[in-house]
């Protein structure tokens, strides 16, 4: 049994209607929502997988404690709960950078280029969406850190470009 992380097609992301008819402030914080969920599934499954795979390793250091003199049931207390610890610290690394890399994914295939066609609909550049996206969501949130780091890539590159 094979299960995968979800693939999200463009038509999950489209709606119709959202460029024209919906204010631009409720619009960012739509594109925001569809994001954020995306991420969300992704690092659901990532944290499941990485607490059931966990297991094996963490009876491994439970079974070596045993073999290495740990004899008293409070002893292999404490390996079973460093060894649950560890599990937990890999499990949520491994779902937090599912949770990154979904995004940066959702963003560059489907939000991306949604959001490109919508600015001349709006008659905004992609600078006043930034700044818009600065005012209407919260610091941390997936879509304004996706635009900041999409405006700092192509700083980049555009100094690269003229050798500076």
């Amino acid at each position: 049994m094979e299960t995968r992380l979800p693939e999200n097609s463009p038509a999950d992301f489209q709606t119709p209607t959202a460029n024209e008819s919906l204010p631009l402030s409720d619009w960012l914080l739509e594109l925001n929502q569809r994001l954020s969920s995306t991420g969300a599934a992704s690092a659901e499954i990532a944290f499941s997988r990485g607490c059931s795979t966990s297991l094996i390793p963490a009876g491994l250091l439970i079974g070596l404690a045993y073999l290495l003199g740990a004899r008293h049931w409070v002893s292999l207390l404490l390996a079973g709960l460093a060894a649950g610890l560890l599990a937990l610290a890999w499990s949520a690394f491994a779902a937090s950078q599912a949770q990154r890399r979904s995004m940066e994914r959702a963003y560059q295939a489907n939000l991306l280029p949604e959001i490109l066609q919508a600015l001349p609909q709006r008659n905004l550049s992609l600078e006043q969406l930034k700044q818009a996206a600065r005012q209407t969501l919260p610091e941390m949130a997936p879509l304004r850190t996706c635009l900041e780091q999409a405006a700092l890539h192509t700083q980049m590159q555009h100094g690269v470009e003229h050798g500076k």
